[in-house]
């Protein structure tokens, strides 16, 4: 998986590691149109979803994928060792008030990556 995958290719993977559907609406019923946020319409769930943006959500994603979740000081390792092949993603940074978005993101990428077969960083 490269580095360059944007923020909607991220989700998209990873709501196929979570097992639904992902839509971009807007308001109004709108589908797919900047600003568009993301939204599960599958799997039993109607509602927003963005585990970049939501503790909740990102949790979620990560017990489904059964990842081990690994929090350092200065960095975050979501790994799935039981993935085929296993995947591990790790988030570095410098100021702590950046951990909470680094675990998402690095729950985020993991399960990309375990949806793309294993290709991580």
């Amino acid at each position: 998986m490269t580095a360059e995958r944007t923020d909607r290719e991220l989700l998209m993977l990873a709501a196929k590691a979570y097992g639904v559907d992902l839509l971009w609406k807007l308001g109004f019923g709108q589908i797919d149109l900047p600003p568009a946020h993301p939204y599960i319409l599958s799997g039993g769930l109607d509602k927003d979803w963005n585990p970049l943006e939501d503790d909740g959500d990102a949790l979620r994603l990560a017990a489904h994928c059964m990842m081990d979740i690994e929090i350092g000081i200065t960095y975050v390792t979501a790994g799935a060792p039981l993935a085929v092949p296993p995947v591990s993603v790790t988030e570095v940074f410098t100021d702590g008030a950046r951990r909470l978005p680094m675990t998402r993101r690095a729950i985020v990428r993991a399960a990309a990556a375990m949806a793309e077969g294993g290709e991580h960083g």
